[in-house]
């Protein structure tokens, strides 16, 4: 994925609220299907796509991914070849599908109508079982690739005209991907407009189309480039109100501006009936500034939550949208960042949930180890305990910084630790139970024990936790002498 940050904004124009505005969906989406989590977002939401994302050698076979998609109730997918297993999977399924004229084909199916023909009589006639709705002809070439952006409307004219030979005019649309770079202006979004001329007559040929603009829109890239003047609740939709007053428009999010920029652009241009697709939109889970298991949840939550309602310039048109992406993906090239968009690690568990491979998995988010303030600390695999004067549970605000991957395995009981001597007796359970405590107080968890009219012991879900540590660390520090 290529990005341009979105045009500086004004510091007086941007607040700093800490405060969690409500997101309704939108009549444009029905039909939640609430078994249905990656990343502790909901997924099974009629518009709501994820793309497929190919740059790895560890990722399922195309067949597991189909499953893993109708499991998850995900009803719209993107691919950016025609990948043959891929449409051979996705035969039957009903899924609705953007399909990729790549790159490197752009050129040659511009130059040569038969080449166009030829494509689309191989990858798209050949598999009348697959829901075809969009050809995105080229992702990112305009402005990014001048060598290329040349090409991108003939070779969209000639599918077209391809697809019209074949009578599947009614049902595919024919468009190209672009992302924020492709608009000159973007601020306030009512100037938005674009850069490159030759999107004047791209739209003009989506309008006499009824095709729509793919917009790829990444309010992270913005965000991070723009940190001091940007919040990052307006970048996760966290505002708790306006933050950007743009004449009759009021905007609480970096997402609706962006989105809202590129309305403008187009009606500038002839444009005003051609809607939008997001086609690609996320936010990493590691790798760089802001990038965590926390704000990708964040983001793609409320991302689901809101499109449902439009932007404040198309309010109440639900924007249909496509999470990137479905994978994180080893093999993609750029920072850090661009191998950890998924939703899905390769072994199709949550990123962020704990797998047969959790202690790898754990480590790579943490970088082996969590630390604190004091003698305490914890290590995967390892626990190390200081002698304490009195029991106690530990709450440290630094704490709150570790990384949420570990506190979770630590919650699960699924991380494996070897519990050295506590003042040199071997007590197995004081550190473990320690350790638990220590996640507990860093998601914020509080553990009691209380006792009810007989003197018995009621526990909530940390109570056994703490009994056991304050027991081990008895039995280990205090002599007890019994007599009979």
């Amino acid at each position: 994925m290529a990005w341009r940050s979105i045009a500086s904004y004004c510091s007086s124009h941007i607040s700093d609220s800490k405060s969690h505005s409500s997101h309704n969906f939108g009549s444009g989406f029905p039909g939640l299907r609430t078994n249905s989590e990656a990343f502790g977002i909901w997924v099974g939401v009629h518009g709501i796509g994820v793309c497929y994302g190919r740059d790895g050698n560890n990722l399922p076979s195309p067949s597991d991914v189909v499953a893993l998609y109708r499991s998850n109730g995900i009803s719209n997918m993107r691919i950016y070849s025609p990948d043959q297993d891929a449409l051979q999977a996705l035969s039957g399924s009903n899924i609705q599908l953007i399909v990729g004229v790549p790159n490197d084909n752009v050129q040659s199916i511009a130059s040569d109508p038969s080449a166009a023909t030829s494509w689309v009589q191989s990858n798209i006639v050949a598999f009348p079982g697959v829901a075809f709705s969009y050809v995105a002809v080229g992702n990112e070439l305009i402005p990014e690739n001048p060598s290329l952006a040349q090409f991108v409307l003939p070779a969209m004219q000639n599918i077209q005209n391809a697809i019209n030979a074949a009578g599947l005019q009614s049902r595919i649309r024919v468009s190209t991907a672009v992302s924020a770079a492709v608009l000159s202006q973007s601020f306030p979004p009512s100037q938005g407009a674009f850069g490159p001329d030759s999107m004047r007559a791209i739209v003009q040929f989506l309008a006499s189309n009824g095709a729509p603009l793919l917009f790829n829109v990444y309010p992270y890239f913005s965000y991070r480039d723009n940190s001091a003047q940007i919040s990052l609740d307006y970048a996760l939709f966290q505002s708790s109100g306006v933050v950007v007053q743009d004449g009759q428009f009021g905007y609480q999010n970096l997402f609706d501006a962006m989105v809202d920029a590129a309305y403008a652009a187009l009606e500038k241009v002839g444009g005003s009936n051609v809607r939008i697709v997001v086609s690609e939109s996320g936010w990493p889970s590691a790798g760089g500034f802001a990038a965590s298991i926390d704000n990708a949840r964040t983001y793609n939550q409320n991302l689901i939550r809101h499109v449902g309602q439009g932007t404040p310039r198309r309010s109440g048109n639900a924007i249909e949208t496509y999470i990137f992406a479905m994978f994180n993906e080893n093999q993609k090239g750029g920072d850090e960042t661009e191998r950890n968009f998924g939703l899905f690690r390769p072994d199709r568990q949550p990123v962020g949930s704990a797998s047969t491979s959790k202690q790898e998995e754990v480590k790579r988010l943490t970088g082996g180890k969590i630390k604190k303030k004091g003698k305490e600390k914890c290590i995967l695999k390892t626990v190390k305990i200081a002698k304490y004067d009195e029991p106690r549970v530990v709450e440290d605000t630094e704490l709150h910084q570790d990384t949420d991957g570990l506190a979770a395995a630590e919650l699960r009981g699924e991380t494996e630790i070897e519990e050295p001597s506590i003042t040199g007796q071997k007590k197995t359970r004081g550190p473990t139970s320690m350790c638990r405590l220590i996640a507990a107080a860093r998601w914020g968890k509080k553990s009691t024990i209380d006792y009810d009219d007989m003197g018995r012991p009621i526990y909530n879900e940390n109570g056994k936790a703490l009994q056991s540590f304050i027991g081990s660390v008895v039995r280990s520090m205090v002599p007890i002498n019994i007599k009979s």
